[in-house]
């Protein structure tokens, strides 16, 4: 049974693989990336138009958390380690 699930799950993934690249390909020879480089001005106009509170906050904390997180788990390997 898991010989079967493993082979299935490769042949997906090669399966995938080549349609990516097959959509890929595609894209740069439609001229695709051209309309998406046109698309990115006002990509960056409306990602500029929101206040950076909205963004910058939650992320200084998340980092803030994020450190004391990794420095608790660090303290707690040194103290059962020791």
């Amino acid at each position: 049974m898991g010989d079967w699930i493993k082979k299935s799950l490769a042949q997906l993934t090669e399966g995938l693989m080549k349609n990516l690249g097959t959509a890929i390909a595609a894209f740069l020879v439609s001229g695709g990336y051209l309309f998406a480089l046109a698309k990115l001005g006002e990509f960056q106009f409306w990602v500029r138009q929101i206040p950076t509170d909205y963004v910058l906050t939650p992320l200084v904390l998340l980092l803030v958390a994020l450190a004391v997180i990794i420095r608790l788990n660090f303290r707690q390997k040194r103290s059962f380690g020791a």
